[in-house]
């Protein structure tokens, strides 16, 4: 799925407030969908506490390298040792592929 997604990335990007059409091909048939590009705002860290087989697991997702992501993290760690997590999973899968490809 990300494939199809990644090349229409920039298409899709653009100043917010302006418009788009977005042609969508379904079961044969093609219609047009108005869009209107609006800001959006990614945390830089999140975090999610889980169980998993007994264990409590602490799972930190970092999103965008900010000037803050750093501390973020470091505040993430610390959230979740208070919530007494057995381990941590950190989540790089959404940026490790723009910071290879140079999208830094």
């Amino acid at each position: 799925m990300r494939e199809i997604i990644l090349p229409i990335d920039s298409t899709l990007r653009g100043e917010a407030g302006t418009q788009l059409i977005l042609t969508v091909r379904r079961d044969g048939k093609t219609f047009d969908v108005p869009l209107k590009r609006e800001a959006i705002s990614v945390q830089a860290v999140q975090t999610l506490v889980k169980q998993e087989k007994g264990k409590i697991i602490g799972y930190i997702a970092l999103n965008q390298f900010t000037p803050d992501a750093p501390q973020k993290t470091l505040d993430a760690v610390k959230e979740l040792l208070s919530k007494n997590v057995d381990g941590f999973i950190l989540d790089l899968l959404d940026i490790l592929p723009r910071f290879l490809n140079g999208g830094f």
